[in-house]
């Protein structure tokens, strides 16, 4: 915050600090990481894979072409400590096999940006003198960047969220994301933005949506098709929360398919 000059606008200060050569924050990767780590190099391709999307351990070695064994255990590790990324274990319900598998997620809303935007882009940054660089090289990046992003936003304040929904913090079983992966035929892979457990058997189906047009009546056989792809135990009540990062139709509101529907600025009231 002390490198932004307040009298000019963001995308100003956007351009300056990142986009233009010898600019502030194009060498603050390398900086940050050679003070935390010495091997940068791994470290790198494993952030970088995580800022395209979420992945297991065996997804990730296999991309980088590593083994996942215990080295490379350690270095996600680190970078857990270090809070620059987080997992998630897969849920399991009583009567179900227990799935062991753990997916991680890029947590550092500095990283999902550097290396969206300005590591793809470091040789023409590096000549840059005082062109609007970022609007140029973000078209057709943004909408998923800033999906991803709203997602992580409501994953960091889920006690928030908790809240809102006025479920009380004591009956929480367990809560994250939601994947099943697709490891036999017939089977069919699924992700959940968030899935929140509670003791009285309820499953709160929170489904993140951010785009810029209006979210309709479409959303609900996403929905069904998604809940039906999980196979919940037949003995949990499901409850679907929509939290939106734009307009939703009022055809859509009248439908009463979901329990809740929050826009962002409900959420910012939590």
């Amino acid at each position: 915050m002390e490198q932004v000059n307040p009298e000019e606008s963001f995308l100003t200060n956007l351009n300056k600090l990142c986009f233009r050569k010898n600019s502030f924050f194009l060498n603050e990767f390398d900086t940050v990481f050679k003070e935390q780590f010495k091997t940068v190099r791994i470290y790198s391709k494993i952030i970088e894979s995580l800022s395209v999307s979420s992945k297991n351990k065996e997804e990730l070695a296999r991309e980088l072409g590593l083994s996942s064994g215990g080295g490379f255990s350690e270095y996600l590790n680190n970078l857990e400590m270090g809070n620059f990324i987080r997992s998630f274990k897969a849920f399991s319900f009583a009567g179900k096999e227990k799935e062991k598998t753990r997916k991680f997620y890029l947590w550092d809303e500095w990283l999902r940006f550097y290396f969206s935007f300005i590591k793809p882009n470091e040789n023409k940054i590096r000549i840059n003198s005082n062109q609007d660089l970022f609007s140029a090289i973000s078209e057709g990046r943004r909408n998923q960047y800033y999906g991803n992003a709203f997602e992580n936003l409501i994953l960091k304040n889920v006690d928030h969220l908790i809240e809102k929904l006025e479920i009380s913090l004591g009956e929480v079983k367990n809560f994250g994301p939601y994947f099943r992966l697709s490891r036999t035929a017939g089977v069919e892979g699924v992700q959940i933005d968030l899935l929140i457990e509670t003791h009285d058997k309820t499953l709160t189906i929170v489904e993140c949506k951010n785009s810029s047009h209006s979210i309709g009546e479409s959303i609900i056989s996403e929905m069904e098709s998604k809940i039906k792809a999980a196979g919940f135990p037949s003995q949990y009540f499901i409850r679907k929360v929509l939290i939106s990062g734009g307009p939703v139709t009022s055809g859509l509101r009248k439908k009463g398919y979901f329990a809740n529907i929050l826009t962002f600025s409900d959420f910012l009231t939590c």
